[in-house]
């Protein structure tokens, strides 16, 4: 059996991020899955319309979480979009290498941060980290394998949130998930997790917020639907209360539907 990753909002060194992909995606599907069944049901964001945004919310490892759910129609919005805009990754179309024909690549690795810049409206600006250079590589290597390790990104992101929260800096690990298929079903799965850096701020005076995320697309073949979860905690820092932080961040976490779809549109693909 699996041991369970704790999501929380502990500053992560390399040594501490989880020892493999399978310790990883499982303990993260296991939070998206609990989403609907477990927790409780918030707002209905229709003004999205036809994308509606079901809001949910929980108490996990003594944090105040948040997601939203939508669903959307793989005719009109196919899977291979979401995979595109979200993560960077193509079907290739030949065999290249050791990777066949049909493989899911990704040609640029900071893909989903330099997208999320166009269509994530606080967001302000972003600098990638090499991981190799972080403190602790090395040592690393060996408990988690160098293979494990290199899939990881690393990155600081500024957001430029409105009213008293202004502006904060966030420091990521970023692992990004490719497409996978159910050999029994078909169904196509894709994550983005986010877990929080110990990385200190880039500029004297500035606050350093921490955030983590689960972030699920799945395509459901039999329906062709698209199934799109995302489950969120952060601290912006400061001297702003939680539940106010909480209350101004809820309606921007379901506008990110809307305004990925906005950015689709431009895009035409």
């Amino acid at each position: 059996m699996t041991d369970q990753f704790e999501f929380d909002l502990t500053p992560l060194r390399l040594k501490d991020l989880p020892t493999s992909a399978n310790q990883l995606i499982v303990s993260a599907n296991a939070v998206i899955e609990d989403i609907t069944a477990k927790w409780s049901k918030g707002k209905l964001y229709n003004g999205h319309t036809p994308n509606k945004v079901q809001m949910y919310n929980t108490k996990l490892y003594g944090e105040p979480w948040m997601a939203r759910v939508s669903y959307h129609d793989a005719s009109v919005t196919p899977f291979e979009w979401f995979a595109r805009g979200l993560i960077g990754a193509e079907q290739s179309t030949t065999a290249i290498g050791n990777q066949p024909e049909g493989e899911w690549v990704i040609e640029d690795k900071y893909a989903h941060t330099r997208n999320e810049m166009e269509y994530i409206a606080p967001l302000a600006n972003w600098t990638p980290v090499e991981i190799s250079t972080l403190s602790g590589y090395d040592k690393a290597q060996t408990t988690h394998g160098k293979e494990f390790l290199d899939q990881w990104q690393c990155v600081r992101v500024h957001y430029d949130f409105p009213g008293p929260l202004a502006v904060r800096e966030f420091s990521e690990y970023l692992y990004i998930q490719k497409p996978m298929a159910d050999p029994n079903t078909g169904d196509l799965t894709m994550f983005v997790i986010s877990l929080v850096a110990d990385l200190p701020v880039s500029e004297p005076g500035m606050v350093h917020g921490v955030y983590t995320s689960i972030e699920r697309v799945r395509w459901i073949k039999k329906d062709n639907m698209v199934e799109w979860k995302m489950a969120t905690v952060s601290d912006a820092k400061g001297n702003v209360p939680r539940w106010i932080q909480n209350a101004t961040i809820a309606n921007s976490v379901a506008g990110d539907v809307s305004s990925y779809f906005n950015w689709l549109d431009d895009k035409k693909w």
